[in-house]
């Protein structure tokens, strides 16, 4: 349990070493129960966080490989590249997933996400179409939605954040560097006629997002005002009617950034394996000031078309730098577009968006890694020079092999006796994983008192124990 293999390949060879997940350490857990509860935290837990994140993944001989391709980069005068690919189809990674390794910091305790190009990247199948813009000016689709019982319950100033982004994006809107259209009071309706009409390249939503029966949703508005939650799978769905236009979506929302046991359920990894190209969304609340500095910083790099990695690195150290909360390192950035780069013809770069930077090497891709491992890539710029870093489960390769997905014909009664052994492996890991979710989740109910927890906490509770009996006479089936 909580064991994780870790491989580095780089030029130079390779290596591996055993990372386990410090879930008991009490560092560790108050600062998740902090981010889960939105309670404060001061500069030493951060610092005591990302020091004891940096020293879990980052380990021993594996350090060496990540000096030498951070070192490679400052010689060529390029920006590493830290990228953790996760695989979807393996449940075990998703506390990996779940942890927030944007808040690790260095030796010198500067954070990775700030100091280097940080992102999340899911490998798919499906190609990803590069899409010029046609006009050389990015259309924001800035949108907002506050249901009335929300608005008593969990007062937000929307219309006071979306005015000040808004204020913020004017000079390159004044520059005719991109365009804004604005939609007040989202309904799911809306939304589609937006995507339909306007074809915006980016949609940037300021609300809320919650976790019902282990599903992601935005909260958006009726027609009355009152809430609608929308699942992720019909955001999915109203989002491919743009599919020709929107390459990029932010979500200034609670909880968007989350996982829970199936990867694809959660907001962020779910807009990306339907072919989004890239996703900013947030692991916690981001309050005002750290979401209008964020936009700010995060915009004026993505009108110039630099990689989006490197606007959202650039839009933390805003934060960072400027309200100085804890909220720099609340926005996960999920990513498909493998040199960073989500449009052709925007910005400075629109004469040369098709050809290679000066003093940038032409894309060298890095070494395949099998599909049982979640990889974290380095490399330099829009290009992988440094070697990549894999992190997957250490029983991963076992899961796939022996995975009831994979149609098998038994040539003997030994081979079928091997799948269902594996089967049963599979099955009791499972068990494992939820078992201790739903300790977690128990804990959290009995923290707010009889009675009183939030009802996505008793949903999740309720789906837990069902999956559980589920799993059990699963197990029961197979013999265990």
């Amino acid at each position: 349990p909580n064991n994780y293999l870790v491989r580095v390949r780089s030029e130079a060879g390779q290596d591996r070493a055993t990372m386990t997940l410090p879930t008991t350490n009490e560092i560790y857990t108050n600062f998740i129960n902090s981010l889960t509860y939105n309670l404060p935290t001061n500069a030493a837990q951060e610092r005591e966080f990302g020091r004891l994140l940096y020293d879990t993944l980052i380990q021993g001989t594996l350090r060496e490989a990540f000096r030498a391709a951070r070192d490679s980069a400052e010689r060529n005068k390029e920006t590493l590249r830290i990228k953790l690919s996760i695989n979807p189809d393996i449940p075990e990674l998703v506390e990996v997933a779940a942890v927030p390794w944007e808040f690790a910091v260095n030796d010198i305790r500067v954070p990775l996400s700030t100091e280097y190009s940080f992102c999340r990247f899911l490998s798919r199948s499906q190609p990803l179409p590069k899409l010029p813009v046609t006009d050389s000016k990015l259309k924001i689709l800035l949108t907002w939605a506050l249901p009335k019982e929300l608005a008593t319950q969990f007062p937000v100033d929307v219309e006071g954040e979306v005015a000040a982004i808004k204020l913020a994006l004017k000079p390159l809107e004044d520059a005719g560097k991109l365009t804004i259209i604005v939609e007040p009071h989202l309904t799911g309706r809306t939304l589609q006629r937006c995507i339909e009409r306007e074809k915006p390249h980016v949609l940037h939503f300021v609300g809320h997002g919650i976790f019902e029966d282990g599903i992601g949703s935005l909260v958006l508005e009726k027609k009355d005002g009152s809430r609608d939650n929308l699942p992720v799978d019909i955001l999915v769905d109203s989002l491919l009617t743009g599919k020709d236009s929107v390459r990029l979506v932010v979500l200034n929302a609670c909880l968007t950034g989350t996982v829970s046991l199936n990867l694809l359920q959660g907001i962020a990894p779910a807009l990306l394996a339907a072919n989004i190209p890239a996703v900013v969304a947030m692991q916690s609340s981001l309050n005002d000031e750290a979401g209008v500095v964020f936009a700010e910083d995060f915009y004026a790099n993505l009108a110039d078309n630099k990689p989006i990695d490197l606007c959202v690195s650039r839009g933390r150290r805003a934060i960072r730098t400027g309200p100085r909360t804890r909220d720099w390192g609340l926005a996960t950035l999920y990513m498909r577009a493998p040199d960073g780069i989500l449009f052709e013809g925007v910005g400075d770069n629109a004469a040369a968006s098709s050809q290679p930077a000066p003093n940038q090497p032409t894309v060298k891709q890095s070494e395949a890694t099998p599909s049982s491992n979640a990889n974290v890539n380095w490399g330099s710029g829009n290009n992988f020079s440094g070697g990549n870093f894999a992190v997957g489960n250490v029983v991963g390769h076992d899961l796939i092999q022996n995975n009831t997905s994979s149609p098998q014909t038994p040539t003997s009664r030994e081979q079928d006796n091997t799948s269902v052994s594996g089967n049963l492996t599979h099955l009791t890991k499972m068990r494992e994983i939820l078992t201790r979710n739903l300790q977690h989740l128990e804990s959290q109910e009995s923290s707010f008192g009889v009675g009183l927890a939030p009802l996505y906490i008793m949903n999740q509770l309720e789906d837990t124990r069902e999956k559980l009996l589920q799993l059990d006479a699963q197990i029961k089936q197979l013999g265990g």
